[in-house]
């Protein structure tokens, strides 16, 4: 398991300060959910709308970059 997990309401990595999900974290998470993307992408949604709730001076894009961003294929696959 990772400290780098989320503090609420500020959405910051408990371990680096740096915001949630940090590089360190979204490692982890694909390790931890490498044979079950589908749950990975549940996951981030469920962190996604808590998020929204509470970080409401971010806009909705940048948030939605952050908590989806990584997640998509990178290079050829679509």
């Amino acid at each position: 398991m990772t400290d780098h997990t989320a503090a609420q309401p500020t959405w910051e990595c408990r371990a680096c300060g740096d915001p949630w999900p940090c590089a360190s974290a979204r490692a982890s998470l694909r390790a931890e959910y490498a044979e079950f993307p589908t749950s990975l992408s549940l996951f981030m949604t469920s962190s996604y709308v808590a998020a929204s709730s509470q970080l409401t001076g971010i806009p909705v894009e940048e948030l939605f970059d952050r908590f989806f961003g990584w997640l998509r294929p990178r290079g050829g696959a679509s």
